[in-house]
């Protein structure tokens, strides 16, 4: 049911806030090394994409110890089964 509203918002994203976005619904550090390497993409560039995310407070905020998490647990199982 929800699959043409995430899939909007997916088409919205550049590809370093996608990956952002897989790597916090993978459980991994999302400005880290792994996923930096993986995807042959600055830790700088991840982390302005976090910045963007997390300014704009609709998909991703902060737990109280600052892990990002998605707001939108149906969003993290849509990512998961893509």
């Amino acid at each position: 049911e929800t699959r043409d509203a995430h899939q909007a918002l997916w088409d919205r994203l550049d590809r370093s806030e996608r990956l952002v976005l897989l790597a916090i619904g993978d459980g991994e550090a999302p400005t880290g090394n792994f996923v930096a390497r993986e995807h042959r993409v600055a830790r700088s560039t991840l982390q302005s994409a976090l910045e963007r995310l997390l300014a704009d407070r609709r998909h991703v905020q902060r737990d109280a110890a600052g892990k990002p998490y998605l707001l939108d647990p149906l969003f993290g199982e849509w990512l998961r089964r893509r």
